[in-house]
């Protein structure tokens, strides 16, 4: 009999990743070829100096207050949501049938004679 050569299994993978470009190998590049930042790619965090600086990104704001803010709108909204659900409700209630005393035969559970 011949022994049958087996394949052994290992966990080794190679690396197929391809190394990008640097940021500064990038910024030089673009300052070389006169390219403007494209707004898809960066967040744009400065302002006007009219304007002032954005609350999420001036070092003196009370990172609290901005805090309690985001969630005083989060949770104003999700009780808008329940008011908006809870209305249809309560107008169909008055003649829905509901607890004004009306009996009704579950279907199959009627006497046969």
């Amino acid at each position: 009999m011949y022994r049958k050569k087996v394949k052994n299994k290992t966990n080794f993978r190679v690396n197929t990743n391809i190394v990008g470009e640097s940021l500064e190998r990038k910024i030089e590049r673009m300052l070389a070829n006169g390219e403007k930042l494209e707004a898809g790619n960066v967040q744009m965090i400065y302002t006007e100096r009219s304007e002032g600086v954005a609350k999420g990104y001036d070092i003196r704001t009370d990172r609290w207050e901005v805090a309690v803010d985001a969630a005083d709108k989060v949770s104003k909204g999700k009780i808008a949501k329940r008011e908006v659900k809870v209305k249809p409700e309560e107008e169909g209630e008055a003649g829905s049938g509901k607890g004004d005393g009306e009996a009704k035969s579950r279907q199959g559970t009627e006497d046969k004679k």
